[in-house]
């Protein structure tokens, strides 16, 4: 909207307040909660808790990399980021992957990718989606349409990636 202003001489300031408005009434609650987690994430990796985590996780042993991509689907589901998701198990993938000798670089990529296939199911990402083109209230609908390609596109990438674990 800002840069539509900007290029363009006939829109108005008071328009691009309205539009402003608008789009804040309708997305205010998906921002707030996006900000709320996003906090949670940086309070976790700063006290070491996700750390911590992979220390435990390592316990699973071998079979970790099969179960990493899966984190990084929850973390997108909950915080609808990727980056989000990232800055919160990155760490954790990392302390894991190094206390059981497969490559860390593996299984934050095995985070990322999880983390992608969870983005089309993402409560945050859904309001967002539908807020922007009139089917607020729907949310549950889209959800339904897209849960089995997420988790299918997540079984995928689970067993794919337990294979490279055995090869790098």
């Amino acid at each position: 909207m800002i840069v539509s202003f900007l290029v363009m001489p006939t829109m108005k300031v008071r328009d691009l307040f309205g539009q402003l408005g608008k789009t804040l009434a309708e997305l205010w609650q998906a921002l707030a909660l996006i900000a709320v987690i996003l906090v949670l994430a940086n309070i976790a990796n700063f006290s070491g808790g996700t750390t911590s985590m992979g220390v435990a996780l390592a316990a699973v042993g071998p079979i970790f990399p099969l179960i990493a991509p899966i984190i990084g689907w929850i973390g997108v589901f909950l915080t609808g980021s990727v980056v989000n998701n990232n800055t919160l198990f990155a760490p954790l993938q990392v302390a894991t992957g190094e206390r059981i000798d497969v490559s860390p670089g593996l299984l934050v990529a095995a985070n990322t990718a999880g983390g992608n296939t969870a983005k089309v199911i993402s409560p945050q990402s859904i309001a967002i989606a539908a807020g922007a083109v009139g089917l607020s209230g729907r949310e549950g609908e889209i959800l339904r349409a897209s849960i089995l390609y997420s988790l299918g596109m997540l079984a995928f990438i689970c067993i794919w990636n337990f294979v490279l674990s055995l090869l790098v």
